[in-house]
Formats: structure tokens, C-alpha cells, sequence
């Protein structure tokens, strides 16, 4: 799994192989992972599905910033950058790696420990 649209497609196919009911309650799962990868294929400028999954680290904030100017309220503007996570996780545990990715997580009790000094 090296691309956005390998990992749309493997979602997709785990969501498939589902009980019918369980798949009734993800459609709208999967659909917001597919608007997700269209939003990023519209900020990178690039075909979603030929998007190598490394550029998707750390693209949240402009994922927010780009559903906020495309008029989608702030609440729902989150499952964008929460989609993208989604992405991340589901290619990490289907056995894909990236160096910066492990850089990101490796920063994980630093921002963890501010937050405690900030509240």
C-alpha cells in the first residue's frame, strides 16, 4: 500500500466483506473517507488516487482550512483532518511505514505534556 488510492480501496473492500448491517451503518464512513481523499487530491493539485501516503502526514490543519473556505461549518470541517488520521491508521496497520510518520508519533508525550501545562 504506497497511494491514497490504494488505501480508499483497501477501506473499501474491508467495509465490503462486512455483515449487511454492519455495512448499512459505515456508508457514510466510508463516504466522508472519500471525500476526504478528494479534498486532499484538491490541495496537493494531484489525481487523489496517485497520491503516495507520506504527503498525508501533517496535512490536517490545511484539510480544516480547506473545508472552512469550501463553506462546510466548523464542526463538520474536524472530519476532515480526522478522516486523514483514519487513512494513516488503517495503511499503518495493514503493514505500511514512513519515516516521517514515525517522527510525528515519536513527538506524541512532548504535545502531550504541554497540553497538561497549559491547562
Amino acid at each position: 500500500m504506497r497511494t491514497l488510492g490504494h488505501a480508499i480501496a483497501s477501506i473499501t473492500f474491508h467495509w465490503s466483506c462486512e455483515p449487511r448491517k454492519l455495512r448499512n451503518k459505515h456508508h457514510s464512513f466510508v463516504y466522508k473517507l472519500r471525500t476526504t481523499a478528494f479534498a486532499v487530491g484538491k490541495i496537493l493539485g494531484q489525481e487523489w488516487a496517485e497520491i503516495p501516503l507520506h504527503r498525508l502526514v501533517g496535512l490536517e490543519s490545511e484539510l480544516i482550512r480547506y473545508a472552512l473556505a469550501e463553506g462546510i461549518k466548523p464542526t463538520h470541517a474536524s472530519h476532515y483532518a480526522g478522516g486523514c488520521r483514519i487513512i494513516l491508521a488503517h495503511a499503518r496497520a495493514s503493514g505500511w511505514t514512513c519515516d516521517a510518520m514515525e517522527l510525528l508519533e515519536s513527538w506524541g508525550p512532548v504535545k502531550e505534556a504541554l497540553r497538561k501545562v497549559n491547562a
